[in-house]
């Protein structure tokens, strides 16, 4: 059986890691790799960026030798975004799918607004994410694509507009 990676994609505070958590925790063999954590212990370490985004392809490909399903949370807001990881992973050797996150630019910035202070972005810099995006496109390897709309409790590819049902989607992936 092939191993899965869900990229989870979406401007930031769009809640990509609230389902994340929701994946990974209805997946016994199931673990998430994310880019913000990796980011936060290199600024504490006060390590180079570049470290981070080499250290987060090493710890992609090793958890998905090891893992069942692995879940890619970063941004991943844009095909060249997302071509770094395809780029740096054997994608004929694992099941891809992405759950787009769509989430109106008011309710991010309220989102971002909530954090520590520390941790948050500009608001600029979310506002340049939501320029930029570029949902996912059709000759990227994906198996699956869940386009989800939480303000709408709605995921395309579903035959419901109910939150719970995609919820089980994301949980019988």
């Amino acid at each position: 059986m092939k191993h899965t990676l869900i990229m989870m994609a979406g401007p930031a505070s769009s809640g990509k890691s609230v389902f994340a958590k929701i994946i990974k925790d209805s997946h016994d063999d199931c673990v998430v790799v994310s880019y913000k954590q990796m980011a936060k212990a290199a600024l504490v370490a006060k390590e180079p960026q570049h470290y981070v985004d080499k250290r987060y392809i090493e710890v992609l490909n090793n958890m998905l030798e090891t893992h069942e399903y692995v879940i890619a949370d970063n941004y991943n807001i844009n095909a060249n975004e997302r071509k770094k990881i395809f780029d740096n992973i054997n994608i004929d050797k694992y099941n891809i799918i992405c759950v787009w996150v769509e989430t109106p630019l008011n309710v991010a910035l309220k989102r971002n607004a909530q954090l520590d202070e520390k941790w948050r972005r500009s608001e600029d810099s979310i506002k340049q994410m939501y320029k930029i995006k570029v949902s996912p496109q059709e000759q990227e390897p994906f198996k699956k694509v869940i386009f989800i709309s939480e303000q709408m409790n709605y995921a395309i590819g579903t035959d419901t507009m109910e939150i719970q049902n995609i919820l089980d989607t994301l949980k019988a992936l």
